[in-house]
């Protein structure tokens, strides 16, 4: 059973190091209202997608994905309570590759 822990946990290490998965931030505390941007891309140009904490992300969803020369991107206009919690950037071509960013906000009364 170790064994097959191990084993799994070697191919997931070589395979984020083949697909060289990159993620801008690893998590962020903001304040209501700020805008900003997260960004994933694979080194070998393959495609990702964005999970958030209710579903799959694309350009008409809150946060919006957008895909440019650097990268797919979330980008977060004027943050809101309900945009906290994990978002992961998933590689197409190899599922279990993957990395997550946190993101907490604070309300005006959290200060």
């Amino acid at each position: 059973m170790a064994k097959d822990f191990l084993l799994f946990v070697l191919i997931i290490t070589l395979l984020d190091v083949a697909f060289g998965l990159y993620i801008s931030r690893t998590s962020l505390i903001k304040n209501l209202d700020e805008t900003f941007v997260v960004i994933c891309r694979d080194e070998g140009g393959q495609y990702v997608t964005w999970q958030g904490p209710n579903g799959t992300l694309n350009a008409k969803t809150r946060p919006m994905v957008q895909h440019a020369f650097y990268g797919f991107s979330i980008l977060f206009n004027k943050t809101k309570i309900e945009d906290a919690g994990n978002y992961t950037c998933i590689l197409n071509a190899s599922p279990q590759v993957r990395k997550v960013f946190s993101l907490t906000v604070r309300g005006n009364n959290d200060f």
